[in-house]
């Protein structure tokens, strides 16, 4: 009997060890079936998803380590976790926005994960705003700052809708914003600003406290005397916690240091958060170079930078794309194309957004004048009614 168990003992432990390595392959299958899918470029990526940070998704390879996408560049996700949202997305993309509407609803409310809420969030405001319900949007949108989401998720406010709002509408809207905005700080606060902004218009903006500990809020540049004209939606970035790091290139601009004002804003255009206000920082600088050297290539820099923030943001996402458009009408007339400057100045509308109405664009009211060689019109030149 001893020599039997002997002998049987090598052959229990070998089948012992194959069951044990059965076991594992099984369970690594079984791992890399519940695999997250992102798409990027087009291609599918089998993935772990970590969460979201600083405008961009943060994932695991099944090689190990952590990598990062900015969110700009992520395709369709397909989540093990949660596996409507991909269903949801195509609802999304195929116009469909009563379904993405039902669909994104279901995901917030059985998500476990944060981030993957407010990336449904993300979604359903837009579906609600092409829906036209404007409200409802806002409240969405609204939502994901109070859940102190990452500030990428507050790129695309909710205006689309508020072409056909009434001023109850609007008026409700803007009272919830300015329950939200006093919680929150820096870029989520830019983004609610320009947003309320887009609500009640640039000459109905309500005073707002500077973000708490944000260090001599309040002491910055006056913006009617500065030499340089800036929208006010960029004066507005001096008020956040970080702008003395984040927007140091404002200030270089003001003090009359283009060069260093591209320096400064330079590293910071490869975060996609704030980009239409980088880019017109950016285009400013560059003309301000261009009108001292009087360059044709410094002043197609410069034009080039703007027509970005013209062709790649939609009316209402920013009140910056009206300004670039001037700025483009300015580079074109220094170039030689005096076609193109009449053309974008005077036969396509722009000159709406400005001539005779200082509400709109208090600041940009001003350099529009600058730009076409005419005094500010005072109330003595307006013509008296018939």
């Amino acid at each position: 009997m001893p020599q039997r168990l002997t002998r049987t003992t090598p052959r229990l432990t070998n089948r012992l060890r194959r069951w044990a390595l059965a076991c594992v392959l099984l369970l690594l299958t079984a791992a890399g079936a519940q695999a997250d899918e992102i798409e990027r470029n087009g291609q599918p990526l089998n993935v772990t998803i970590v969460g979201v940070d600083d405008g961009e998704l943060v994932y695991r390879p099944p090689t190990g380590g952590e990598r990062r996408i900015p969110l700009d560049e992520v395709g369709p996700l397909k989540l093990d976790t949660d596996p409507k949202f991909f269903d949801a997305y195509e609802l999304f993309v195929a116009e469909d926005y009563r379904g993405a509407v039902g669909a994104f609803t279901e995901v917030i409310e059985e998500s476990s994960a944060a981030w993957v809420r407010n990336y449904a969030r993300f979604y359903l405001a837009q579906a609600l705003d092409q829906r036209g319900e404007p409200t409802d949007a806002a409240e969405v949108y609204l939502a994901i700052a109070r859940d102190g989401a990452d500030p990428y998720f507050l790129s695309q406010p909710p205006v689309a809708s508020l072409e056909d709002a009434n001023e109850a509408q609007r008026g409700r809207i803007r009272t919830e914003i300015m329950d939200v905005i006093e919680d929150t700080e820096g870029p989520s606060r830019a983004a609610l600003q320009g947003y309320l902004r887009l609500v009640v218009g640039d000459g109905q903006m309500p005073d707002i406290d500077p973000a708490p500990g944000t260090p001599g809020a309040g002491d910055g540049p006056d913006r009617t005397a500065s030499a340089v004209i800036l929208p006010n939606e960029i004066w507005d970035l001096l008020d956040e916690d970080d702008a003395e790091e984040r927007w140091a290139a404002v200030n270089l601009l003001i003090e009359g240091d283009p060069a260093g004002a591209i320096e400064a804003i330079t590293p910071w255009l490869r975060n996609p958060s704030a980009l239409p206000q980088k880019l017109f920082i950016l285009g400013r600088a560059q003309l301000a170079i261009a009108e001292e050297t009087g360059e044709r290539d410094d002043y197609l820099d410069a034009g080039l930078t703007f027509m970005r923030l013209v062709v790649h943001y939609k009316p209402g996402t920013t009140s910056l794309i009206a300004p670039a458009r001037l700025e483009v009408a300015l580079v074109h007339r220094a170039i030689g194309r005096e076609d193109l400057y009449q053309k974008l100045l005077f036969d396509d509308g722009l000159s709406l957004s400005f001539a005779d109405d200082p509400e709109t664009y208090p600041q940009y009211y001003r350099r529009y004048y600058q730009i076409i060689d005419e005094p500010l019109p005072t109330p003595d030149d307006e013509e008296p009614e018939e």
